[in-house]
């Protein structure tokens, strides 16, 4: 079995197969729609497949991929997406950004072409891209032809100059995207170096971990990713712990500032080999021609020490440089040799020469040596059969010491990524470091799993708040919610969740392969969409199925949901295009091996019609002449009935079941509208009657309050009549209400019209309901 990195870039025909089926699925769909959409409108014309390459944090081993040594990063879930399409009229290759923040840039079509380094351009990331695949082709004895034009469109979600390979994962894009622009593929391992070798195009001396990763990352893993040969391995981290990913806010630029910052230190390292090895005993010359990392002379380095009763490399830089920085003159002293000389070709290495003054080799050397021993430390720790817990704390140990090495004797650090780092430490992590190049950009931190909520608001409140009062970003710019698993810059944590590497998109784009559905590729066949009446303006297309849908059912409403649903449902069973069965939105169709240069599936047609097609979509003049005879035999005929669509793959048990969910959720939706609708009726009748209770109760009410009053107003007088009243209509004789004052059993006053009582009753006079009312 082949191993990862010898497997060739994956091709994947739906975004399920990268984003999962989390909310980063929709977040996904929505993105490619807009990629497709921008692309349409500032070239005229849609993608013919789109690359994809993630961002990375490295977790431990800064600076030393470029001196041969391992490191241990892991992929993120930020990543470049490159949209592209040759364009065979013009030899010009037009760059686009989703962002507008970026403007078009235009180069010739030319893979010879230099790079300007002084007047710099994003769109330089992909012209390093594009030359070295050129290059790479002819290496290989590729005939790529003629150079052609291309129209390409970036969206990046990788935060520039954050230490999380931005330019890398852009590079590594680039290059996927014009290879299989081209119809070739390569292995992992060959691509990871590739695109290593192109972004030194623009003057940056990478090591080629950034690309490594991107290319060769892996779900649910880390990776240690070794050199020379280029290979990884898989790391599976403990259980409790999550990487922390927080934004300094400081940018890196390590393109523009290589001179003095990441260039300097590849070539204090290359100082520091030779003259180490001419320490050792190798001649200066051998010792220059042969030594290019410290990685070449580590085995002197061993040798040395275990004669001095240690197998720890640092010894003999201990003893043999001095902490003091060097000058040019002592280093060509003990050369005895011209440093431009070395150096004469590269261009960037002459750079640095004329920007520094000093070469601190002691410091670089002793970070290099010590730091590719905490790599395999880290991996050592990972393996061991210690608890989760015991792991946990001594990764923590471990990038703690990565920071101060970076910190101290590499000075790749900044005051904003100190700040940063020590928040974090003070509130719980078991280890913080900067990740990344330095100079800026992000740290990365060890947290439990328990408190990783509380630590971001933590990070938020003592880091980011003043950064907040100064304006230098805003509050909602935070996007914090330590209930998502990844949270938007400048903080979020990092879950091996979704690590997958860099892969090639063939979207059902026109021109380009759709989703495979168990053997069959769904694609918009626009051939039969015109002949529904539709146009391709009319209508969009549904990313994840290739399902043609029209404007009244792209809302986001739950019948639509079922409509598209039932329509990539309709898209299986068919296998082809329907014909008069179905509605003309539902119209779509399958091709296996692409569209004829019309837009036209020969495949399909063929299919339904059983006819063989010309060019055009129609039949060739045989089968036109011989379809005119048979017309002409079977005038008299009746009309045939319409032929059934022809039958897509066969639907299994979870076919079988989708269709009838999507029978349930069709009925019970229009159950529950039947259902609402009746529940209005209810409710609208019973309002009403309430209502009318409501008026009955009031006027109930109103009218004992008034005979009350009345009754009392009349003091002396032993009856009231209420002529007006319901009561008076159609009343018998003597039923006449009169009120009558009783004295107080307890008081001796006499009974008569001048005594009264507090007690009253009511007397219906000539009536049997005296007593009734009385009770």
């Amino acid at each position: 079995m082949m191993r990862h990195e010898e497997l060739p870039i994956p091709i994947h025909s739906a975004l399920e197969e990268v984003y999962g089926e989390s909310s980063q699925l929709e977040e996904a769909q929505l993105r490619f729609h807009r990629l497709k959409a921008k692309f349409h409108k500032v070239f005229g014309h849609l993608p013919q497949l789109c690359a994809r390459s993630p961002g990375r944090v490295n977790l431990i081993g800064e600076h030393i991929d470029y001196e041969g040594y391992s490191v241990l990063p892991m992929a993120i879930r930020q990543d470049t997406i490159v949209a592209i399409r040759r364009n065979e009229g013009e030899k010009v290759l037009r760059i686009a950004n989703l962002n507008d923040k970026y403007q078009m840039c235009t180069y010739p079509a030319d893979p010879n072409q230099e790079i300007d380094l002084k007047n710099h351009k994003w769109g330089h990331y992909f012209i390093c891209g594009y030359k070295g695949f050129y290059e790479f082709s002819r290496s290989r004895g590729i005939d790529l032809g003629a150079p052609v034009g291309l129209d390409v469109l970036i969206d990046g979600t990788v935060p520039t100059g954050s230490g999380l390979s931005s330019s890398a994962a852009l590079v590594c894009a680039s290059t996927i995207a014009i290879m299989a622009a081209f119809e070739e593929n390569f292995p992992k391992k060959e691509i990871a170096q590739l695109t290593c070798e192109c972004e030194r195009h623009i003057g940056t001396q990478s090591g080629g971990m950034d690309q490594a990763i991107s290319v060769m990352a892996k779900t649910g893993f880390a990776e240690l990713i070794d050199f020379n040969p280029i290979r990884a391995t898989d790391v599976q981290l403990p259980a409790g712990g999550t990487f922390v990913v927080a934004h300094s806010l400081a940018e890196s630029q390590k393109a523009v500032t290589a001179a003095t910052n990441y260039n300097n230190r590849v070539v204090e390292c290359r100082l520091a080999s030779i003259l180490l090895a001419i320490k050792l005993g190798m001649k200066p010359q051998d010792a220059i021609l042969n030594v290019k990392t410290l990685s070449d002379v580590e085995g002197l380095c061993i040798s040395y020490a275990s004669n001095h009763g240690s197998s720890d490399p640092n010894l003999a830089v201990k003893e043999l440089l001095k902490e003091e920085p060097y000058t040019l003159d002592e280093i060509e002293k003990i050369t005895g040799e011209n440093l431009e000389s070395i150096f004469r070709n590269s261009a960037s290495s002459l750079d640095v020469l004329k920007a520094a003054k000093h070469f601190k080799l002691y410091q670089r050397a002793s970070h290099v040596y010590s730091e590719a021993k905490r790599v395999h430390s880290f991996k050592d720790t990972v393996s061991s059969d210690l608890s989760d817990e015991v792991k946990l704390k001594n990764l923590g140990d471990l990038m703690n010491a990565s920071h101060y090495s970076c910190s101290v004797l590499y000075e790749c650090s900044c005051p904003e990524l100190e700040e940063l780092v020590n928040i974090c430490k003070e509130n719980g992590a078991l280890g913080a470091r900067l990740t990344g190049a330095g100079w800026g950009g992000c740290a990365v931190a060890l947290v439990k799993d328990s408190i990783v909520p509380q630590f971001i608001l933590n990070l938020k409140e003592k880091f980011y708040q003043s950064r907040i009062s100064r304006g230098v970003i805003n509050n909602n710019d935070l996007g914090f919610n330590p209930n998502l698993p990844y949270l938007t810059l400048p903080c979020f944590a990092v879950r091996l969740f979704l690590r997958i590497g860099s892969g090639i998109f063939s979207l059902p784009f026109e021109g380009g392969r759709g989703k495979e559905r168990k053997g069959a590729s769904c694609i918009v066949n626009h051939y039969w969409l015109r002949k529904a009446g539709l146009r391709d303006k009319d209508c969009e297309i549904d990313l994840e199925s290739g399902v043609v849908v029209s404007e009244e059912d792209s809302s986001d409403s739950s019948v639509s949901s079922v409509k598209k649903q039932a329509k990539t449902l309709l898209a299986k069973v068919y296998g082809g295009f329907s014909d008069g069965s179905v509605n003309a939105e539902d119209r779509v169709g399958f091709c296996g091996n692409g569209f004829n240069s019309n837009g036209v599936c020969p495949e399909n047609l063929k299919s339904v019609t059983n006819k063989t097609l010309d060019g055009n979509g129609g039949m060739d003049h045989a089968e036109k002449t011989r379809s005119k005879d048979k017309r002409k035999k079977t005038s008299n005929k009746k009309p045939p009935k319409p032929p059934r669509p022809p039958r897509g793959p066969s639907l299994d048990a979870a076919d079988q079941k989708l269709i009838k969910e999507l029978s349930e959720i069709a009925m019970w939706k229009r159950a529950r509208v039947e259902r609402m609708k009746a529940l209005k009726k209810m409710k609208a009748a019973k309002a009403s009657s309430s209502n009318s209770n409501v008026y009955a109760m009031v006027f109930t009410f109103l009218f004992c309050v008034v005979l009350i009053f009345q009754g009392i107003s009349s003091s002396r007088s032993s009856t009231v009549g209420f002529e007006g009243s319901p009561l008076s209509a159609g009343r018998t004789q003597g039923s006449l209400i009169s009120i009558q004052f009783f004295p107080n059993p307890s008081s001796n006053a006499p009974n008569g019209p001048g005594s009264e009582s507090p007690n009253m009753v009511e007397q219906v006079a000539g009536s049997d309901q005296h007593e009734k009312l009385k009770r």
